[in-house]
């Protein structure tokens, strides 16, 4: 599989190209970054390569939806409204619209919010009772007695 792979807008105007990169057991995450093909500046750019992304291209010129979501739980997706034309981000369906320049610093935000709570440890284990010790010590003190026969054996002192 190649690093990238490119996908062009319906009418032309933009070209995305996603960064491959493995994440685990042979799935990848395509992480997009948008350019205007007619002027080659770049629309929006994610460096982060745990995002994995798709571009739904809208009806409306100069206007598309960024789906996203982030490993290692990529079970949470967001949608990433763009209007490149007057410059603005939307994220999800009812959020704020923001500067596009503060749109991975936004998505980025969003998905820290998001993360599940850490794992706990597990609980210690369970002390051993004296018998339990009392065993362990004596197949211990078995196994050097073996050992040193084996050694004596081998030295012909047997």
């Amino acid at each position: 599989m190649s690093d990238t792979e490119t996908e062009t807008s319906p009418d032309g105007r933009f070209e995305v190209t996603y960064r491959m990169s493995e994440r685990m057991n042979g799935q990848w995450a395509a992480t997009p970054e948008v350019r205007d093909v007619g002027s080659g500046a770049v629309i929006l750019a994610l460096t982060d390569e745990r995002l994995d992304g798709t571009v739904m291209w809208g009806e409306r010129p100069g206007r598309f939806v960024l789906g996203l979501r982030r490993w290692p739980n990529g079970l949470y997706g967001l949608a990433v409204h763009v209007d490149a034309d007057a410059g603005t981000v939307r994220l999800g369906k009812d959020g704020a619209v923001q500067p596009l320049a503060e749109a991975e610093t936004l998505i980025k935000r969003h998905f820290d919010a998001r993360q599940p709570p850490p794992v706990p440890p597990p609980p210690p284990a369970p002390p051993l009772s004296p018998l339990r010790r009392a065993f362990d010590r004596a197949g211990w003190v078995l196994f050097a007695v073996m050992v040193l026969y084996g050694i004596a054996l081998a030295l012909g002192f047997v």
